[in-house]
């Protein structure tokens, strides 16, 4: 009996995370919006090298902010170029929208994507759609999807699980997301207090403005940093340790204990439905994950294994936060 309420839970909670998004559907408009693109460089690579390439031929005006002299590729004509050097020890996220300020002086057109080297578009006719749709008022978004993992990655499975939950209905993608040009001085994105992605989600509820998330449809991809098990355990364990408050009450915390129950009591109470419970949750895994994450078929064999991997970079994480919190009070003065 435990063994099929685990399974009916674990089946739950994975239809909830393919359902959880609403996204919209981009209509064929007979606009003809023209983009002003700002594209930021924090680090150059090939795939960089390409995007600008073939985003060069297409109408939208293209504008490449090069943070800290990162971009060592060439540029097509046309493509504007602007420097900008951040400032030491600044937040990753507030360089970011410290580099969209710097670009989107120089942009001319009311249409405006904000976009890094972190994403990817393998439909370029996308942008034509997405200008097209782009209404004023509207913060328009993308959930990417993520790059299929091999057999020697199905640690990493867990990871982009991970970051993938953190974008909600109400969340903004930083790394690619489009406004008119009233709507960001509507909302003063690129005021000195509004430089960070909390800043501009809390104002555009403030001031209605209406945050669409657009089918993916896997147009969208982020990048694989080709950083190692190493770099990428690491980065992870610095993301869970900064992590907000309400992190322990999140959906993938509910995702992993949901799992564990199901795994504990499938193989403790062992029956005749464990067997096909155990085919059945790695399928539904994979087709709930379709269309962002992908991996080998042995990796989603092998997931309560990968699982119990993620379970202690999760405990070190939150030591991590824990320790940082600590360390963040500071002690009331004495009385005298």
């Amino acid at each position: 009996m435990m063994v099929l309420l685990t399974f009916v839970l674990a089946m739950l909670v994975m239809i909830d995370y393919h359902y959880r998004y609403k996204t919209e559907t981009m209509l064929h408009f007979k606009n003809d919006h023209t983009l002003s693109i700002i594209y930021v460089v924090n680090h150059y690579n090939d795939h960089v090298q390409s995007a600008i390439d073939q985003m060069a031929t297409m109408k939208h005006e293209l504008i490449i902010v090069d943070v800290d002299g990162a971009f060592e590729g060439t540029l097509p004509d046309g493509v504007r170029h602007v420097s900008f050097e951040s400032s030491p020890g600044t937040r990753t996220i507030t360089r970011l929208f410290d580099a969209y300020r710097k670009g989107v002086n120089d942009a001319t057109h009311p249409y405006l994507l904000f976009m890094d080297d972190t994403h990817m578009l393998t439909q370029l006719k996308t942008l034509n759609t997405l200008a097209d749709n782009l209404s004023e008022n509207q913060i328009l978004t993308m959930k990417p999807s993520y790059p299929f993992r091999e057999k020697h990655e199905g640690y990493a499975m867990f990871y982009d699980l991970f970051d993938d939950m953190q974008f909600t209905n109400e969340k903004i993608n930083p790394h690619f997301f489009l406004m008119k040009e009233e709507t960001v001085s509507f909302c003063e994105l690129f005021e000195s207090a509004l430089n960070d992605l909390e800043a501009l989600e809390y104002y555009a509820h403030m001031k209605n403005i209406s945050i669409v998330h657009a089918t993916n449809q896997r147009n969208l991809f982020k990048l694989d940093s080709g950083a190692g098990y190493k770099l990428k355990t690491r980065t992870m364990i610095d993301t869970i340790s900064e992590a907000g408050r309400m992190f322990l009450f999140s959906r993938v915390i509910l995702f992993m204990f949901v799992f564990h129950l199901f795994y504990i009591f499938a193989f403790w109470y062992w029956n005749m439905f464990s067997p096909f419970a155990l085919i059945i949750v790695p399928i539904t895994y994979y087709v709930a994950m379709y269309n962002s994450h992908r991996a080998h078929p042995i990796n989603y064999v092998l997931l309560p294994m990968y699982m119990l991997y993620f379970d202690g970079v999760l405990i070190v994480g939150i030591i991590r936060k824990i320790i940082k919190k600590i360390g963040s009070i500071k002690p009331s003065a004495k009385p005298n």
